[in-house]
Order: C-alpha cells, then sequence, then structure tokens
C-alpha cells in the first residue's frame, strides 16, 4: 500500500511540474480544482501516515518521519533535474517554453 502511495506521489509530482509548465492564463483557469485536488490528496496521504501505517517495533514512532522525507525527495530531484534540463534547453534555443519549464522545475523543487 504504500510503495503504491509513493508511486501515486511520483505521478503527481510529474503532474504538477507539467502544469506549473504551462502558460500563466492555462494554470490560473485550473488552479482552484488542482488547489483542491492536492488538499484533498494530501489529507489523504496524512491520514494514512498517521492512522494506517503500522508503529515500528524498533524505532517506535520515530519511523513514520520516513513517510515524509522519502516522497518529498522524489519530486525535488526530478524538480531540479527538469531545471537543468529546461535550463540548458533553454540557453541553446532561446525558446520561451523550455524556460518555463525550468522555471516550474525550480517552484516545485523549492516548495519540497
Amino acid at each position: 500500500m504504500i510503495s503504491a502511495l509513493v508511486a501515486l506521489s511520483v505521478a503527481v509530482a510529474a503532474g504538477w511540474l507539467v502544469w506549473v509548465s504551462l502558460d500563466v492564463e492555462r494554470r490560473v483557469a485550473s488552479a482552484r480544482g488542482v488547489g483542491a485536488a492536492t488538499l484533498a490528496a494530501l489529507a489523504l496521504w496524512l491520514g494514512l501516515v498517521v492512522f494506517y501505517a503500522p508503529i515500528e517495533q524498533v524505532q517506535g514512532l520515530v519511523q513514520k518521519i520516513f513517510y515524509v522525507h522519502i516522497p518529498a525527495i522524489i519530486p525535488t530531484y526530478l524538480g531540479f533535474t527538469l531545471t537543468a534540463v529546461g535550463g540548458v534547453a533553454f540557453l541553446r534555443t532561446r525558446r520561451e517554453s523550455w524556460d518555463q519549464l525550468a522555471l516550474g522545475g525550480a517552484e516545485v523543487g523549492v516548495v519540497f
């Protein structure tokens, strides 16, 4: 169950990167729906961490912090990787879409 949630968090982070790389008008038009879905997913995830995940016998309750930090690493690295890719591609082509991808990746990386 937990590994499925980690895979889901990767998919959501990738979707967020695509959404953030869109132009401003399209992001503003869909911001309420994306925000509501994000809050619902966050509430579900935190509920599963607090109530569903078992308490480890040796480390106890402290071990649950891994359910927060490990999934947060994945979108962080993905965001900064896309920032590097978008930055290099923008410097080579000067296309605005690559700069938007780099900006979106940086925003996601900093948040996580």
